[in-house]
């Protein structure tokens, strides 16, 4: 999602580090008033930030898809879709305002949209290649003693 985001930017005019440095203005408060000039920058301690901060999003909404998804009855990836758009909503409408508010005035949402769905299908189309481990439930009467 992230190398998309940069990609989309700098086609929209702007440099591939405003969304890493948007994604920084998350935890650097004081890049929430920073000028469009200002987030455009490379800046290596919030290229850093951002990154490290974007993979550690990323690898525990990933660690929540393959818990949940293998659970889900029938394919996984009409699930990691609904999942994703889900994602998307509750990232725009009910984290973002809160958490990064200049994320959420300059985000582009058309691509995060699509970035987001692409990354659930990933992540649906990946749970899909591994089996299924299923445990029958333990229940006391079933147990050998014998």
């Amino acid at each position: 999602m992230g190398i998309i985001a940069m990609i989309v930017s700098s086609a929209r005019g702007d440099t591939p580090w405003l969304p890493v440095n948007l994604i920084a203005a998350t935890l650097v408060r004081g890049l929430q008033a920073a000028s469009l000039e200002t987030l455009n920058q490379f800046q290596l301690p919030w290229f850093l930030l951002g990154a490290a901060l974007h993979v550690a999003v990323s690898t525990v909404i990933g660690l929540l898809f393959v818990t949940i998804l293998p659970t889900l009855p029938g394919p996984a990836w009409p699930w990691s879709l609904a999942l994703g758009i889900l994602l998307w909503l509750g990232a725009l409408y009910a984290i973002l305002p809160l958490a990064n508010p200049v994320m959420f005035r300059l985000v582009d949402k058309p691509s995060f949209v699509v970035a987001n769905i692409v990354y659930a299908l990933v992540l649906g189309y990946t749970v899909t290649r591994f089996h299924k481990i299923t445990n029958p439930p333990a229940h006391p009467l079933d147990i050998d003693v014998g």
